[in-house]
């Protein structure tokens, strides 16, 4: 069983076959303009700024998976383009659908029509990027590209962030901290360790760090997680936060290093839940608060 981001995939591969289109970057800022552009009614591709523009994580996870389930063959040299976009953007694929691969497939009129006539009004790849670039200027913030038409601007003073990863891919997650210019992610989980396996400490580290971002892991800010348990109501995380206040008392070591980061560089919070007010960084951002520093969630 495949994912239908996956069949939209092999279906947007096979078009970009058909019209002889298939390079790296036309199937990645395809697949851009496709989640941005058309309602889709399921889980889709996001994407965050980078070198040359949005880029999916993910949509490159998937390539490999589908090698993997032999829906797609690509060359040696193919193979190593699903680590990263850092060479030869535009160099031509030579990814092919196998047999079970095209049975895969799914991509309706719509979203084919869609694309063709996207492809059709900007004809180089060079005015496809141009349209990206100009409407979506916030996925621009670290790109190389020359004369950019609208160049957007991310914040550079010091400062505090909060913010969770409940319901986001690592693409989304990735945005947030690439356009406010997080400099320093501070992972205050007890433990590291999590059932969505693109935002584990090791792994998470290793996706930040290609944007110039320091991972910090501090576990004493953390809730042990047998604490958490049976949280249902409201009043449960009044209790639990309130005896997470009280020991907050005792880790000012802790909390001054937090501080001392924020006041030096744009440092992000980071732990589980969407909304802080159910998340023991938003007790972590009520004290900064108190203490006349500025806390921005997102």
């Amino acid at each position: 069983m495949i994912y239908r981001r996956q069949r939209l995939l092999l279906g947007l591969i096979d078009f970009l076959i058909s019209i002889k289109s298939l390079d790296r970057l036309t199937l990645v800022k395809s697949m851009f303009l496709i989640s941005k552009e058309i309602p889709l009614k399921f889980a889709h591709y996001h994407f965050h700024p980078y070198k040359f523009g949005p880029f999916s994580a993910k949509l490159y996870q998937d390539l490999a998976i589908l090698e993997k389930l032999k829906l797609i063959t690509s060359n040696q040299f193919e193979k190593n383009l699903f680590q990263s976009m850092t060479t030869n953007p535009n160099k031509k694929s030579s990814i092919q659908l196998t047999k079970s691969g095209k049975m895969e497939i799914y991509f309706p009129l719509e979203i084919k029509t869609f694309i063709k006539n996207v492809l059709e009004k900007y004809s180089s790849l060079e005015q496809l990027i141009d349209y990206i670039y100009r409407e979506y200027p916030e996925y621009t913030c670290i790109s190389e590209r020359r004369n950019i038409p609208k160049p957007f601007e991310r914040g550079k003073e010091p400062g505090f962030f909060l913010i969770g990863y409940e319901g986001k891919d690592i693409d989304e997650f990735l945005k947030e901290l690439i356009i406010n210019n997080i400099e320093i992610l501070v992972d205050i989980r007890a433990s590291p360790r999590s059932m969505k396996f693109d935002f584990s400490g090791p792994r998470i580290k290793n996706f930040i760090e290609k944007f110039g971002i320091y991972y910090i892991h501090i576990p004493e800010l953390g809730i042990k997680n047998e604490d958490r348990k049976d949280l249902k109501t409201k009043n449960d995380y009044e209790i639990l936060f309130l005896n997470y206040r009280k020991e907050l008392m005792n880790k000012g070591d802790y909390l001054e290093k937090v501080i001392n980061l924020g006041k030096r560089k744009r440092i992000a919070l980071m732990c589980f839940e969407r909304d802080p007010n159910y998340c023991h960084r938003g007790q972590i951002g009520e004290v900064l608060k108190e203490r006349n520093f500025q806390v921005i969630s997102i």
